[in-house]
């Protein structure tokens, strides 16, 4: 079954939009951390695995260089791909 998202309603730059985009978006998720969690992982390993793919999505955007620039932060800086959360990663794994 494909994966159904709903459409934006609402203009770019409109205030609601990513609000919006969120709720579009959170049933989606919690059926994928819901499934992830039958599977075997933790609650924790989950929650973790989705902040860093959403971290990563983030540092792909153009919004991670808008954050950069408002800040002051070199360019770049913010989309290294080193910026994680959560457990270390086994380097004999």
């Amino acid at each position: 079954m494909p994966l159904r998202v709903t459409e934006p309603e609402l203009p770019l730059g409109h205030v609601e939009r990513g609000a919006r985009c969120e709720d579009s978006i959170r049933t989606k998720m919690i059926e994928v951390s819901s499934a992830a969690v039958a599977a075997g992982w933790t609650e924790e390993e989950v929650a973790f695995a989705i902040v860093n793919l959403a971290l990563a999505a983030f540092q792909r955007s153009e919004a991670a260089r808008s954050v950069e620039f408002s800040l002051g932060l070199p360019q770049g800086e913010l989309c290294t791909g080193s910026m994680r959360v959560g457990h270390r990663r086994n380097s004999a794994v």
